[in-house]
């Protein structure tokens, strides 16, 4: 029974343990929330301002050993404090994973923002705005960065004595009249604010009021006879500096003048009036005012007498009208009183600043001009008078001892005389060959040109121009090359030619070739052959000329050698197969004594040779090559390259060189023969061994 007894009790214990093993992990695999998490720390979760932290409370029946913790992906290891709550501390700035989880796969992630660092400080733009300056443009600005760890929450903007107010998207437009600083700062998600940013803004979009003319002295018909001094009213209560600008429009020649924050004054007579408008420093403008017409006569009728041609020696003239013009716009013209020797034009005209009139010179001899005007105000002008005489003779010019386009076999002396009633001796020239010139006797040779000018005190003006030739050197002509002379030419198309000095035109009286008349041409100074040398040999050329002068010159005769043909070479030794014996000489020169090699070489190897000759000995047998290049006294040139064979001479062929000897030697030399057939028939086999020890 006791046994019994006992079995019964641990199967119930065991029993109960399964049950409540049972319902421990219902409540574990459940959807009941295992453990609270609990931040602390300046800030609103998950944005923090300061250090944090984490409470962990499990809930009833949670074992700790079941618990795993991880931040940012790192296990941590914590202890727990009565088996159901641990606590865990973020110091340092950063982002944080917190992970946790149960053995049942319950888990939870929560990530927080710990920022202890203030933001960075915002940029702000604002366009093309200028700081600090007045503008009359919106001012948009946006503000921009700020960077922090949280993130940016929100870009704020302050008012000089106001509260922040958050930015809408981050910009912020000025539209009305301001006048001082911004201030703009980040704000982070975590809370922290940031640096302050402060910038100058002036905005100002209401005109100024125009400015207000004031004239001293005002007089009702609005003419002054002394210059009235203009002044002008700024009118302004606050916002950017005002500046005014006032235009003087000079109504009679339609000129401006425009200055600001001062009033030009008129400084002439004449017909005016004064605008001005104001402009502050943001750019807006006023609306314009403007004075009545103000008009200025306060100077005597000013007189200016324009004489057409001019003066010389301030009195002298070849002829003259004068144009007097009196400027004035108040002009009385029956006041004007005009006294001269010449005939005043019948009506006035009109210019720009008053009136004009033609006085016209046309007799010889002394003239007078007198001239006196007043105008309606009363201004007199003083008396213009002037004295002149008109002088209307050229200077004569006289030349002695040459002639226009002369020429002359010796040396010239020139005379020359001027006359003239008002002769002015520092404005005579002399020139010669554009050179200034005192007349001397002229020895050299040599085209001239003299040139006479004379001027007298009206300005009468004579020129004297005269072409000539001093030629007493007469006919240089000489080869065109000096090189030429005993030459051999090989050129082309060759045209001989002498070069021909001369100061003068020259005609040819003979021209010949190897003593045969022969057409000439000209091509610049050069006499040439009409036709090009064409046919090979000697040649002699000689030419006679004679110029305008009647000096005649012989040139020196032309001697050269004409040879277009190349060198011939001429080879013994070798026969038409381009075959040679072994043992045979081979002979190569030229045809003509006077070629000459210039290399040869064999079997690529540069080989010695005389002038004209070369001969070439013993060759080994085989297959050469050989070059030759040679050249005339002309410069021909002829290039010569051939391949041949050098063999050996064979018994039989040995055998037919004895027989054809024998034909032509007498019977008694049978014997002499048969030694000599004994002795080739010995260097043939000489040779063949040779041959095969060489093999």
């Amino acid at each position: 029974m006791s046994v019994l007894k006992i079995k019964g009790e641990i199967i119930f214990g065991l029993f109960v343990v399964l049950c409540l093993a049972f319902w421990t992990g219902i409540q574990v695999k459940g959807d009941e929330k295992l453990w609270d998490l609990k931040f602390t720390g300046g800030g609103n979760a998950p944005y923090f301002q300061s250090s944090v932290k984490l409470e962990i409370q499990l809930v009833e029946n949670v074992l700790p050993d079941d618990i795993k913790l991880f931040v940012n992906h790192q296990e941590q290891d914590v202890e727990w404090q009565d088996e159901t709550m641990a606590e865990l501390y973020f110091e340092k700035e950063g982002i944080y994973s917190i992970k946790i989880e149960h053995e049942s796969g319950q888990e939870e992630i929560k990530t927080i923002y710990v920022e202890i660092n203030s933001p960075e400080r915002p940029e702000i733009d604002v366009g093309d705005y200028n700081l600090g300056t007045w503008t009359s443009k919106n001012i948009n600005i946006k503000a921009r960065k700020g960077e922090s760890l949280s993130g940016v929450s929100r870009y704020e903007y302050k008012f000089f004595g106001q509260s922040w107010t958050t930015m809408k998207d981050g910009q912020l437009t000025l539209d009305e009249n301001f006048e001082g600083v911004i201030s703009f700062r980040t704000v982070s998600n975590a809370g922290q604010e940031g640096s302050i940013v402060t910038i100058p803004v002036r905005l100002w979009k209401t005109s100024p009021d125009p400015p207000e003319f004031v004239q001293n002295h005002f007089k009702e018909n609005r003419w002054y006879q002394k210059i009235p001094e203009i002044k002008c009213r700024i009118l302004k209560e606050k916002g950017p500096e005002v500046f005014f600008f006032a235009k003087m429009k000079n109504v009679t020649t339609g000129e401006t003048c425009t200055m600001k924050n001062k009033i030009p004054q008129a400084k002439e007579d004449g017909i005016y009036k004064w605008y001005g408008w104001c402009v502050d420093e943001a750019g807006n403008i006023s609306n314009q005012s403007e004075t009545d017409y103000v008009k200025i006569d306060r100077l005597e009728p000013q007189i200016k007498v324009k004489y057409i041609y001019p003066f010389r020696n301030s009195e002298y003239c070849k002829k003259q009208k004068v144009k007097i013009y009196i400027r004035d716009l108040n002009l009385n013209k029956q006041d004007v009183q005009i006294e001269t020797t010449g005939r005043i034009g019948s009506q006035w005209k009109n210019f720009s600043n008053g009136y004009s009139i033609v006085v016209d010179f046309s007799s010889e001899g002394k003239q007078y001009l007198s001239i006196k005007a007043k105008d309606y105000a009363g201004n007199q002008s003083n008396t213009i008078k002037k004295q002149f005489q008109i002088d209307n003779e050229r200077p004569k010019i006289i030349l002695d001892g040459i002639r226009d386009y002369d020429s002359y076999k010796n040396n010239v002396k020139i005379k020359i005389m001027i006359s003239d009633s008002n002769r002015k001796k520092d404005s005579e020239r002399i020139y010669l060959n554009g050179d200034r010139w005192i007349p001397a006797t002229i020895k050299k040779d040599g085209y001239y040109c003299l040139e006479i000018y004379a001027k007298d005190y009206a300005g009468n003006f004579s020129k004297v121009k005269r072409h000539f030739i001093v030629n007493k050197k007469g006919i240089k002509i000489q080869l065109s090359d000096k090189n030429l002379q005993n030459s051999y030419i090989r050129k082309k198309k060759f045209i001989p030619a002498f070069k021909v000095e001369s100061l003068e035109p020259v005609q040819v009286v003979k021209y010949k070739i190897n003593g045969e008349n022969k057409e000439y041409r000209w091509n610049g100074n050069l006499l040439e052959a009409r036709e090009p040398i064409k046919s090979d040999g000697k040649y002699i050329i000689e030419a006679l000329l004679i110029d305008s002068s009647g000096n005649t010159a012989e040139s020196e005769k032309m001697k050269f050698v004409y040879d277009t043909e190349a060198p011939e070479i001429m080879t013994n030794g070798i026969d038409s197969n381009h075959n040679s014996w072994y043992g045979q000489k081979i002979r190569i020169q030229t045809k003509k004594k006077e070629d000459k090699f210039v290399r040869i070489i064999l079997d690529g190897v540069p080989i010695k040779f005389k002038r004209n000759l070369v001969i070439l000995k013993i060759l080994e047998p085989g297959k050469h090559l050989i070059h030759v290049k040679s050249t005339d006294r002309a410069g021909n040139l002829t290039n010569l390259t051939m391949k041949f064979a050098v063999k050996k001479i064979t018994p039989k062929q040995m055998v037919k060189v004895v027989k054809g000897k024998q034909r032509k030697q007498h019977k008694d030399d049978d014997r002499c023969l048969l030694v000599i057939l004994f002795v080739f028939l010995w260097l043939a086999v000489r040779i063949r061994k040779k041959e095969v020890t060489r093999l």
